[in-house]
């Protein structure tokens, strides 16, 4: 009988809640692949989202920036640019990750 009950709490693992990405600021990211990647966590940022003119390779990015901001809830943010603005306008994104203190 252990040994079955053993199996079942192994099998429990692979529900584990994946953690909240940490965004380093270097990287500039597909927003699709952002959205994807914070999807159910609430990560605090600072981030700058570049136009569809933006190809990787070609620098940095910022003449290509079209709004900076700073958020407690980075995938909030984006949905909302994405809406009112549209993929063209927010393409990729610059993302900096920080903690704040939980109340």
């Amino acid at each position: 009988h252990s040994y079955n009950l053993h199996l079942a709490a192994e099998g429990d693992l692979g529900t584990e809640i994946s953690k909240a990405p940490t965004l380093n600021g270097k990287m500039v990211l597909p927003v699709k692949a952002m959205s994807a990647g914070l999807k159910g966590h609430k990560v605090a940022a600072v981030y700058a989202i570049l136009s569809s003119n933006f190809k990787r390779g070609s620098g940095e990015g910022w003449e290509h920036v079209q709004h900076i901001g700073i958020t407690r809830d980075l995938a909030n943010d984006l949905s909302y640019f994405l809406n009112e603005k549209g993929s063209g306008s927010v393409a990729h994104i610059r993302a900096l990750s920080f903690s704040y203190p939980q109340k």
